[in-house]
């Protein structure tokens, strides 16, 4: 599920639930008619499933800011699509803001012992 809210020349990318191949397909449209705004901001902390169409969407959202000059921010994302990002090497590649633990401990900031570690504790 997505919502997109534009102010001004601001727009903010509301993701949430699954973010799947049901999901994408409409979103790829939308994200690729947001032309002739200064930042994107994609807010995730509350995904609970990113798949690799998902994936497939950060990236090419990615891409299509860097091809229009807008600034991309991934202002939080959720513990499951850290997770996914990590293990595809594409942590370091997307402007990670704030991981949101959806696991209930809390949240952290990107950079700081990020890696899951506290998942054993359960």
């Amino acid at each position: 599920m997505y919502n997109i809210q534009q102010d001004g020349d601001n727009v903010t990318l509301v993701l949430s639930g699954d973010v799947d191949l049901q999901t994408t397909a409409d979103l790829k449209s939308e994200i690729s008619e947001l032309v002739g705004i200064a930042t994107l901001d994609v807010k995730a902390g509350q995904v609970s499933y990113i798949d690799s169409s998902g994936v497939a969407v950060l990236l090419m959202t990615r891409q299509h800011c860097m091809a229009n000059g807008i600034e991309l921010t991934l202002s939080t994302i959720s513990t499951p699509v850290f997770r996914v990002l990590q293990i595809a090497k594409l942590d370091k590649l997307l402007p990670i803001g704030e991981i949101i633990d959806t696991d209930g401990a809390g949240s952290e900031n990107f950079g700081i012992d990020a890696a899951g570690n506290g998942g054993a504790n359960g």
